[in-house]
């Protein structure tokens, strides 16, 4: 079986296609979260309480990667449908994917 090949790359977002028998193949796509989880776990220790300016005109929640806006989207919530901001909010407050919160607050 041929080697995967690198179709698009964007920062740590890669995209392989696999060839397959009969002509067909397999698209994946990967990302290296590693980085954005420790920095959001180090703002979460370090008492960081999300706001950006002494204003606090912005809140700074979470970081997403592209990777799990993709998997949400293929569970049916768009993170940039405001629509859907229940449905994130919810994800985000969950346990299961605490450390894309940028600061411990509820969303």
């Amino acid at each position: 079986m041929p080697s995967p090949r690198l179709l698009s790359q964007r920062g740590n977002l890669k995209v392989l296609m696999h060839p397959a028998e009969g002509g067909e193949f397999l698209i994946q796509h990967t990302e290296n979260v590693s980085g954005a989880l420790e920095h959001n776990k180090q703002l979460q220790t370090a008492g960081h309480d999300g706001w950006t300016s002494k204003q606090r005109e912005l809140r700074h929640a979470a970081h997403i990667p592209s990777i799990v806006m993709m998997k949400w989207k293929a569970e049916g919530i768009d993170v940039l449908n405001p629509d859907h901001a229940p449905q994130v909010a919810r994800k985000l407050n969950s346990s299961e994917w605490k450390h894309l919160r940028a600061a411990e607050f509820r969303i």
